[in-house]
């Protein structure tokens, strides 16, 4: 599938490779696109604000948590 800056996309984020794999085999097979990272700091680097889409975080990171990076974006 074609990704342009109307296409949604589900962002994980999450340290742990096989919570992030898991969830992200689970989420693409229900048909949505996935864009997944391993740490708040590299999606930071990665993100691209027109894109639309939900986040979703692990709360407990080392460096950034979810919450450093929630208040981050606002």
């Amino acid at each position: 599938m074609k990704i342009d800056n109307t296409t949604p996309v589900i962002y994980l984020v999450d340290d742990e490779f096989a919570i992030r794999d898991s969830l992200t085999l689970l989420i693409e097979s229900t048909g949505q696109i996935v864009k997944s990272f391993e740490s708040a700091e590299d999606f930071l680097a990665n993100y691209n604000s027109e894109q639309p889409g939900c986040l979703l975080l692990d709360v407990r990171m080392p460096l950034m948590s979810g919450h450093d990076l929630q208040n981050e974006l606002f």
